[in-house]
């Protein structure tokens, strides 16, 4: 399994993940607040989309959302957000069937950071499972039943 298919794995997975723990949230329960300390749905996705622009300026492929939308993702309405998902799931896939340098070293100017594009892409995506698990709790405590197991 090369690199990309092994990323595009994962991205699938998430991207099923999502699909489910979104389902039945409305604009209302994505902005309400249930656990003190936690971010909302609303917050999480939007901060994904953001994650997922760097990630898409990191492979050389187009963003979806500028710097500025980035920044003012709590503004979107929860259909707005989730069409955004939508679309960066498919722009992501893309970029990463169509990217070719995974063992090159990313350049950075910091010196602790001499990652490949396949470690980097690959923290991304595990970062992105973390927040889609944070979903799938809230999405409980917001009384919607459990999707995935």
């Amino acid at each position: 399994m090369t690199d990309s298919d092994h990323l595009l794995s994962l991205l699938n997975f998430n991207g099923f993940t999502s699909v489910r723990n979104l389902d039945g949230v409305t604009d209302k329960i994505s902005r309400q607040e249930v656990i003190g300390e936690v971010n909302t749905i609303h917050w999480l996705l939007g901060h994904l989309i953001a994650t997922r622009q760097s990630l898409l300026d990191l492979l050389g492929a187009p963003r979806h959302w500028s710097a500025d939308e980035c920044a003012d993702f709590g503004a979107k309405g929860w259909e707005e957000l989730t069409a955004a998902w939508a679309e960066s799931q498919e722009r992501l896939a893309q970029a990463i069937r169509e990217f070719t340098r995974w063992m090159d070293v990313v350049p950075t100017e910091s010196p602790d950071h001499g990652e490949d594009y396949g470690k980097q892409v690959g923290f991304f995506l595990l970062h992105e499972s973390y927040h889609l698990g944070q979903i799938g709790a809230l999405r409980r405590a917001h009384g919607l039943p459990g999707q995935i197991g």
